[in-house]
């Protein structure tokens, strides 16, 4: 499994009705969902993660959804198979909306007029000299 890191909602770290193993497949389920809004992982890739069988994954997966955190669906793909699509729900009931970590979100924007540590206004031709005869360029 490749490095990652995941984030938990505060509604969801301080759920009383949820066990910690299901809240940790939640910030999971949601890490995988970045990007096309649901997840597809299927029970073994969870258990396999998780180092539990699959039918520990399919509780939690039914503790979440009795729980309103997660909606599940299946579709059949192009290929004609079915997939089990996985979307995380905010406490609301409505869709994450979580793309961009929330410590990303408030740094203050890049000044584009900004020259300073830019390559094509150094000199490369000078070199300096300290007061002890150290010479570098």
């Amino acid at each position: 499994m490749s490095k990652f890191f995941i984030t938990m909602q505060n509604d969801v770290l301080e759920s009383d009705t949820l066990s910690e193993r299901a809240k940790l497949l939640y910030a999971f389920i949601e890490s995988l969902s970045h990007q096309k809004g649901y997840c597809f992982a299927t029970n073994k890739f969870f258990a396999t993660n998780f180092k539990v069988c699959k039918r520990t994954i399919n509780r939690h997966l039914v503790e979440l959804k009795n729980a309103n955190y997660i909606k599940l669906e299946t579709v059949t793909g192009e290929d004609g198979n079915i997939v089990r699509c996985i979307y995380p729900l905010q406490r609301q009931g409505g869709m994450t909306n979580m793309s961009i970590p929330p410590c990303q979100e408030r740094r203050p924007p890049i000044d584009k007029d900004v020259n300073h540590n830019n390559k094509r206004n150094m000199k490369s031709n000078i070199s300096y000299e300290s007061k002890f005869g150290i010479k570098w360029d």
